[in-house]
Parts: C-alpha cells; sequence; structure tokens
C-alpha cells in the first residue's frame, strides 16, 4: 500500500493520487461499492429512458463514465490493487454506459493525459477523447504552453508554490457566459461561430469544467451544467444534437443515489448551503430563463430574499419550502448532507 497523506496518495515517481475524499473513492476501487442485479437493473431502465428521451428530441444520447487516474496510471501504484468488481466496470458490461480506460491507457503511450499531480485529465486529454466520441477531426492543433493547472493533490500535501507542468489549450476561448458558480451548480455557455449548427448539452462535473474551452471546439454551441442529473426540462427548451452525461467514476454509484434528479435540485443545493454567502443574485437569475420553468425561478427568488431577512436560517427556509411549495424534508435534508461535491 503506498503511502497516504492528508488524503492523498503518494505513487512512484512522485505521482498523486485522491485516495478517499467526499466519494469514498478507495472503497470503490476496492470493489467494496458494487452494485447488486437490482440496483444494475434500475440502471438499465434509466439509461434507457433517457435515450428514448433524447430519440424523440431527435438527439443521441452518451452516458460516459470517467476512469480514475488510479485506473490509468496503475504502474504508477504498483502495490495498490484495484478492483474489477466496481460500478464503471458493471455498467459498461450491462448498459450502453461509455467507459474508455482502454482509450486513455492507450492515448498515454503518446503523451500524458492526466496531470501528475492532480485529479483530473488534461486538455490533450479531453480534446482527444471527444474527437473519438464525437467522430469528428480534430479542429486545429492545441497550442501547448508551461503553467500551473490546479494541482489540487499537490496543495493539499506541499507548503511550497505548486510547480508548472506543460498545459494544453486551444488560443480562442468560446465561452460566452459563465455563472460564476464553483462545482455543484455551474452553468457555462459556448459558442463556436465557425462551426456548422451542432448543439451540445453536459450534464457533467469538474472534469467538463476544467476543459470547456477545448470541448467546446467541437459544437457550435455547448450548455455546460454542473450537476449529476438528467434535466428533462432544460433538454425540452434546448434543440440539442447531443445530449452527454460526462462523470468521473466515483460518481458513479446506484441510481437511486443519483446525488441531483435535476440541474433545479443542483442550484437549489448550492443556494441552501451558501445562505447569504450566494454568488448569484437575483438579477442574474434570468439567464436562466430559457432553461427552467417559470416556478423553478421563481422558488430560487424566493430563495434569495428570504436569506436577506436576518431572522430567516436555512432551517427556516427549508420549512417554508416544504409548506409553501409542498417539498419533501427529508429529500432536502439529504440533498445538503454533504457539504462538498465536485
Amino acid at each position: 500500500m503506498p503511502s497516504v497523506l492528508n488524503d492523498v496518495l503518494i505513487g512512484e515517481e512522485d505521482w498523486l493520487f485522491a485516495y478517499q475524499g467526499t466519494n469514498f473513492m478507495h472503497n470503490i476501487l476496492q470493489g467494496q461499492s458494487a452494485l447488486t442485479a437490482e440496483q444494475i437493473e434500475t440502471w438499465k431502465t434509466i439509461l434507457k429512458q433517457r435515450q428514448a428521451f433524447c430519440s424523440e428530441l431527435g438527439a443521441e444520447y452518451h452516458f460516459i463514465i470517467l476512469p480514475l487516474k488510479q485506473c490509468v496510471y496503475p504502474e504508477k501504484l504498483p502495490d495498490y490493487p484495484i478492483s474489477e468488481n466496481r460500478p464503471a466496470l458493471q455498467l459498461q458490461k450491462h448498459t450502453f454506459a461509455n467507459y474508455p480506460l482502454s482509450f486513455f491507457q492507450e492515448l498515454k503511450k503518446q503523451k500524458d493525459c492526466y496531470y501528475q499531480y492532480d485529479t483530473h485529465w488534461n486538455d490533450f486529454g479531453s480534446d482527444q477523447f471527444y474527437a473519438h466520441l464525437l467522430g469528428q477531426k480534430l479542429p486545429a492543433s492545441l497550442e501547448t504552453f508551461q503553467a500551473v493547472p490546479l494541482h489540487d493533490l499537490w496543495i493539499k500535501i506541499h507548503k511550497e508554490p505548486c510547480p508548472q507542468a506543460l498545459c494544453y489549450h486551444y488560443p480562442k476561448n468560446n465561452i460566452i457566459y459563465y455563472n460564476k458558480i464553483e462545482n455543484v451548480g455551474g452553468l457555462i455557455i459556448c459558442e463556436n461561430k465557425p462551426h456548422a449548427h451542432y448543439v451540445g448539452v453536459i450534464f457533467g462535473d469538474s472534469f467538463s469544467r476544467f476543459s470547456i474551452n477545448t470541448i467546446s471546439q467541437y459544437f457550435s454551441h455547448l450548455f455546460f451544467f454542473q450537476t449529476t442529473g438528467f434535466d428533462t426540462d432544460i433538454l425540452k427548451q434546448i434543440q440539442a444534437n447531443v445530449v452527454i452525461n460526462c462523470h468521473a467514476e466515483n460518481f458513479i454509484h446506484s441510481a437511486e443515489e443519483i446525488r441531483f434528479q435535476s440541474y433545479f435540485e443542483a442550484l437549489l443545493y448550492k443556494f441552501l448551503i451558501s445562505g447569504k454567502d450566494t454568488s448569484l443574485q437575483q438579477k442574474d437569475l434570468l439567464q436562466y430563463a430559457l432553461f427552467m420553468p417559470e416556478e423553478q425561478i421563481e422558488i430560487l427568488q424566493e430563495i434569495i430574499l428570504l436569506f436577506q431577512k436576518p431572522q430567516f436560517t436555512r432551517d427556516h427556509i427549508i420549512a417554508y419550502l416544504c409548506s409553501k411549495h409542498g417539498m419533501d424534508k427529508n429529500r432536502l435534508t439529504k440533498l445538503i448532507s454533504h457539504k462538498k461535491i465536485a
């Protein structure tokens, strides 16, 4: 077993890996979170329903499970056995879920596709994967440069500054809107005018968010919502050609435990844990008018106004949501049970 420091696995040649985290990566990789036969059947049903819904809208649907770095670079962790009995491999076997482990294991022979000191893939990895997924040619050559990426693992165990790394990017920034919400509840809209009409929607996590400008090169318009859900209300508003759920495998548990059933729930979570410190103001909610039903926007407007009143705590607002809008208290309590989620 490699050494663990501040929840970071230290591998060969100082490669760093997330150990456990809020999503229990170690348990997943050790086969302790395997799905039951009944849970696999539930996933089958849900994914078929999503695929059918998208088909009715004239869109193709992809369910992507991105491999954890430990699985892509097992040679950096020679004394860390990884179980074959984990949800990503189970869903790959029994559903149309795409778990591109072999793709990245081959890709790393060309260049590193994940960062040495970070949990995430780099833009070379995301660029190559989306070209492969969508059957498109690479739009242009990625520019290389030296910079300091997030290095989320390095900063957990070192006091000195993060080292620079070889990075990749497309110089043209296609992001036209970002709601400034980090992690859950984030919304990014990209526009690529020279591209032929090809609209994408991604429900994803930090892997997509950090590489969204690179991914956007494959679409004329791309809408990224940071949520584990699949929001049918949003999809009815956006006439997408492609709909993608793209999540790291540590977010794939039983279908009954999908963290956020919709983007609205993701925003609701963000508002409830942020309280008066929320970065989203009432005027910004107009940006969601194209994507969310009016009643959902009104609920979020009410929460903003209630948090401005000193006598209203989060518990008061949860009680208000239950009495005024008929929401389930147990569901709301479960929704906010984790203080941090990527």
